[in-house]
């Protein structure tokens, strides 16, 4: 993948494609040919944490059938995996007990 233009796709994208969740998954696809159309070089990425937030109900119910969908769509050629940071998970701007921080 170049310097170009990617494609940042989050959890509830994913899991509205690979489950085929309707009318959600036609939605998305309709959505993500709609950006590819504009920026046809771009790349897809994700983050590790969209990885994991996908992959706990197929884990947690023992569904191998989507946990194996879930780990095709990650492996993909085409698909960038960004790796997360402690400061994106627990941003310093909030104080121990959740409130924000000025």
């Amino acid at each position: 993948m170049g310097q170009g233009m990617i494609l940042f796709l989050d959890a509830n994208i994913i899991i509205y494609r690979v489950e085929a969740v309707e009318p959600f998954a036609t939605q998305v696809l309709a959505a993500v040919q709609e950006q590819v159309a504009q920026y046809p070089d771009a790349g897809f990425a994700v983050s590790r944490l969209s990885v994991m937030e996908c992959l706990v109900k197929p884990l947690r119910e023992q569904n191998t059938v989507d946990r194996d969908r879930y780990r095709r769509f990650f492996t993909s050629a085409a698909l960038r995996i960004i790796e997360v940071s402690a400061l994106v998970i627990e941003p310093p701007f909030f104080s121990s007990n959740g409130s924000s921080v000025t």
